[in-house]
C-alpha cells in the first residue's frame, strides 16, 4: 500500500490544487460557505459591518445580493435559496457604491 504525502498547494481562480509527493496535482473543489441567510447577513453584519446594496434575480434563476461596508470597501456576494439558505459565492475588498443616472427612454425629447 502506497501513501501520498502533500507536499505543497497551490491556488488557481477557485481550484486549490495539492501536490503530493510524485509532483503529481490533486484537485479538490472549494467549500462553499451556507447558512440560513438572516444567519449569514447578521454574521457580515457585526463581524465586517456589512449591509444589503444589491438584491436582484439572475438569468439563471438565482437570487443574488451583494452586502458591502461603504467605510472599508469590504464586500460579499450571495445566491439565497428559494427556501432561505444563502451560500457565499464571492467577497472582496476595495468595493464601492457607484453614482448612476439612468439614461432618457428612447425618443424622448433630450
Amino acid at each position: 500500500m502506497t501513501t501520498n504525502k502533500i507536499v505543497g498547494a497551490c491556488i488557481f481562480g477557485s481550484t486549490l490544487f495539492l501536490i503530493d509527493a510524485s509532483g503529481a496535482a490533486l484537485a479538490q473543489q472549494p467549500q462553499q460557505a451556507c447558512a440560513p441567510a438572516d444567519e449569514m447577513t447578521t454574521m457580515l453584519a457585526e463581524r465586517y459591518g456589512e449591509a444589503l446594496v444589491f438584491a436582484g434575480l439572475s438569468a439563471r434563476g438565482h437570487a443574488v445580493t451583494i452586502l458591502l461596508n461603504p467605510e472599508t470597501g469590504t464586500f460579499t456576494a450571495l445566491i439565497v435559496s428559494p427556501n432561505g439558505r444563502a451560500c457565499m459565492v464571492d467577497a472582496g475588498s476595495d468595493g464601492e457604491l457607484m453614482e448612476y443616472e439612468a439614461p432618457a427612454p428612447a425618443g424622448s425629447p433630450s
